[in-house]
């Protein structure tokens, strides 16, 4: 579907979500007290800016939605009941009925007119391998397209920019709202994406730490880790064990993300007047990127076993040459225009790619995704599972693509869509 297609959705997710509208940020003349040399920046035609947002603090489902779940006069909550299984009818046409397991050795099952999973990248596509009573490879597998395509935003800490003196960059190292938190990164305009062929990515910044500020961020980790494990397994052996790659968190959970906004909004502010008068330094250069859809990276099913008695899965994940070269395309694009906006240095050379380490950033995608064509996907245009007429898939796995950003926004968006369209179908049934 296009763009414009599922845009109306967005603002309702923004809403359910908490966060600020991202229309505030559609263009860099709309925002309000940037900074000169930021407007300089995104000046330049091949770049332009990209937007996260967080709401004043963080979205808890259970906690916000469970008065009105349990209020609900058409809605049933059932916890710790583990759908296990999806069992077709006999001609392998619709679904007949769901298994639940729990822990403690009950099984039982669910039947409905419509079946809607929405268990995320990964177990969505678990559910369908393992389900194979009626069909060999599983359901909706009949071309084996299930849980291929697995996609990521492969992350990595790569490249500084030395700043010159006197330069205040507020939303490009975050800036604090009235009903939130923004920050802009830098990505190449579509045009010169399309020109130079790379995929979407971009970047955003973050003050250098020091090796001492490291160090202590580290020991801070590991104490809380030792409290947050507590019971579960030695505390003492976790606060000694450095099992966390402390660079990598330093600059995953920063102020903005785990400052309650109360406290961050006036350490933010005061932040930024002291960095008017003192220089920033080094900014790190924090990589996402998006993936090119590879039927080779992909979720199977082992032989072990978990406590339910359901297969584990193995995951392939598969990350190429183009992830690189697209990294490495933005930082010299960005590298030149930089400079010439009078913000800094940008110190990475093209070679530093080779040397790229990403990591994951926990957004699993694309194990069922959305195609017309049933050859090359698992779900069509409204999220039902080719061949089956009342399976529907919900979340970031019908992704055919996954981009740059974060997916929830998308998520909640398609989920309205999806609850539009089983809505009037059901309205058209009666």
């Amino acid at each position: 579907m296009s763009y414009r297609e599922l845009e109306p959705y967005f603002e309702r997710a923004e809403q359910i979500l908490g966060v600020p509208a991202h229309r505030r940020f559609s263009s860099v003349d709309a925002i309000p007290d940037i900074e000169g040399r930021e407007r300089a920046l995104f000046e330049a035609q091949d770049l332009e800016p990209t937007v996260a947002l967080w709401g004043t603090k963080p979205m808890r489902f259970a906690k916000v939605n469970r008065t009105a779940l349990t209020r609900s006069r058409n809605l049933s909550v059932y916890l710790n009941a583990n759908v296990t299984e999806v069992v077709p009818t006999e001609d392998g046409k619709r679904i007949e009925r769901v298994v639940i397991r729990t822990l403690d050795g009950r099984e039982m099952g669910a039947r409905a007119r419509v079946f809607l999973l929405a268990s995320g990248g990964l177990e969505n596509a678990r559910l369908l391998l393992v389900s194979r009573r009626r069909h060999e490879r599983g359901v909706g597998n009949e071309h084996d397209v299930v849980g291929r395509y697995f996609l990521e935003h492969p992350r990595a800490l790569h490249g500084r920019i030395r700043v010159n003196e006197g330069v205040s960059l507020p939303y490009l190292t975050g800036i604090p709202l009235s009903d939130g938190k923004a920050q802009l990164g830098v990505a190449l305009s579509e045009q010169a994406q399309r020109e130079a062929r790379v995929l979407n990515g971009y970047v955003s910044l973050e003050p250098a730490m020091s090796a001492l500020a490291a160090k202590q961020y580290g020991r801070s980790m590991n104490v809380a880790k030792a409290l947050v494990l507590r019971g579960y397994q030695n505390p003492a052996k976790t606060a000694h064990a450095d099992r966390t790659n402390v660079r990598e968190l330093i600059y995953l959970l920063t102020p903005k993300e785990i400052m309650p906004h109360w406290l961050y909004r006036p350490y933010a502010l005061l932040k930024r007047k002291v960095r008017r008068r003192m220089s920033i330094g080094h900014l790190t250069v924090i990589n996402f990127c998006e993936q090119v859809p590879d039927p080779a990276s992909r979720v199977t099913l082992s032989e072990q076993r978990d406590a339910l008695g359901v297969n584990k899965l193995v995951l392939d994940w598969r990350i190429g040459e183009a992830e690189r070269r697209t990294v490495a395309h933005l930082h010299a694009v960005m590298g030149r225009y930089v400079e010439q906006a009078g913000i800094g240095t940008m110190e990475v050379s093209t070679e530093d790619a080779a040397e790229l380490h990403f990591t994951d950033a926990s957004h699993h995608m694309g194990t069922t995704r959305m195609s017309e064509d049933v050859r090359t996907g698992v779900v069509d245009r409204n999220c039902r599972v080719h061949g089956l007429a009342n399976l529907y898939m919900a979340g970031s796995s019908v992704f055919a693509t996954g981009g740059h950003a974060n997916p929830t926004l998308t998520i909640v968006a398609l989920a309205l869509r999806l609850a539009e369209h089983l809505k009037s179908a059901e309205m058209s049934a009666q």
